[in-house]
């Protein structure tokens, strides 16, 4: 995505992306380069830093896979993927009704993503890994 940002942004510049070329631009540098970068080292963080407060129960640091489950981070993963080309599309194509499905995608995305982090919560409130 980072590649695509300044080529959206000279698309933009020179009207080769139409009247919506300056949102694009947006979405490419905000939404589709940075906040898919923040939300990557976010799922790798959250469980690095709860495990320095947490103990396995057999004892010694616990595997950063023993704090969260993976399941809702694939289903972010796909839904933020989905919901950035969705509105990309609608953003091109003026299709508004696209871009509601695109944020309620996102929003799904969201959900999944809060639902992995409230999944290392009770490890850490505990102190205990699940293993």
């Amino acid at each position: 995505m980072l590649a695509l940002t300044p080529l959206a942004a000279l698309a933009a510049l020179q009207g080769w992306a139409g009247l919506g070329g300056p949102t694009l631009f947006g979405l490419v540098a905000l939404g589709g380069w940075l906040m898919t970068f923040l939300l990557g080292v976010l799922q790798r963080i959250v469980p690095f830093l709860a495990s320095m407060h947490v103990r396995r129960a057999s004892g010694g640091p616990p595997l950063l896979t023993d704090l969260g489950v993976s399941a809702p981070l694939k289903m972010h993963a796909v839904c933020h993927l989905i919901a950035i080309a969705a509105l990309a599309l609608a953003i091109v194509f003026d299709i508004p009704q696209l871009a509601a499905g695109a944020a309620m995608v996102g929003a799904a995305g969201a959900l999944a993503f809060a639902a992995y982090i409230g999944g290392v919560l009770p490890s850490l409130m505990s102190g205990r890994t699940r293993n």
